[in-house]
């Protein structure tokens, strides 16, 4: 069901900003053009995917905190 998904996304994404929020974030990571972590209250600009280990938003590749949010 992802795969069918991603497309509508990516065309969507050029006339609109959308809002992912989603425990798959490596599928995320892979479709988003900007990424953006909450911790602790704060917004972060994601640019590498080790940034989302060092806010603890994944260890060892499993997703950690579904509450926080990363924003296409």
């Amino acid at each position: 069901m992802i795969e069918q998904i991603i497309p509508h996304i990516q065309a969507q994404s050029k006339v609109k900003g959308i809002i992912l929020s989603d425990h798959l974030y490596e599928t995320v990571y892979d479709v988003s053009s900007r990424l953006y972590v909450v911790s602790a209250g704060v917004l972060h600009h994601i640019q590498e995917k080790d940034e989302l280990v060092m806010f603890g938003y994944v260890k060892g590749g499993r997703s950690l905190r579904y509450s926080q949010f990363i924003f296409l």
